[in-house]
């Protein structure tokens, strides 16, 4: 269990080549969702909606994303749920990093964007947000 034999590998490394070369970076095609997500970080000027601090974008390769700096990187974030019927719109769709995405979504009951901007500005007045990070630790990119 958990092995993978060699006739399958083989397969699946057949399969992998066949399916033609991976694009990464600014010329990989973008779906919707990326292309509002792009706009809105050019809206934003770079800045998360959420605790308003600078942003890595995947579509910039002038700034390789690291395990170091990917907290900063810029995701979207539905302020309706497509779950409750919020669609792909520019109007719907906010540039927000990694950090405070992941860390909305990684609690018992997920607070409405709105009332979690709040609560992100309030940690961030008590010192405790990642933007306090900012100044304690190297980061491997310049904002």
């Amino acid at each position: 269990r958990g092995l993978v034999r060699s006739d399958q590998l083989h397969v699946c490394l057949i399969n992998f080549a066949k399916a033609g070369p991976i694009m990464l970076g600014p010329d990989m095609p973008k779906n919707k969702i990326a292309k509002i997500r792009d706009a809105a970080f050019e809206k934003q000027k770079g800045h998360c909606w959420y605790c308003n601090q600078p942003m890595l974008s995947s579509s910039n390769p002038a700034l390789p994303i690291t395990r170091r700096n990917r907290r900063w990187l810029c995701t979207a974030e539905h302020l309706k749920p497509k779950s409750e019927g919020g669609l792909d719109t520019p109007d719907n769709i906010r540039a927000v990093c990694l950090f405070c995405n992941s860390t909305r979504h990684r609690t018992k009951y997920v607070k409405q964007p709105t009332r979690y901007r709040a609560h992100v500005q309030n940690r961030i007045a008590q010192g405790k947000w990642h933007p306090a990070l900012l100044g304690r630790h190297d980061l491997d990119w310049q904002l």
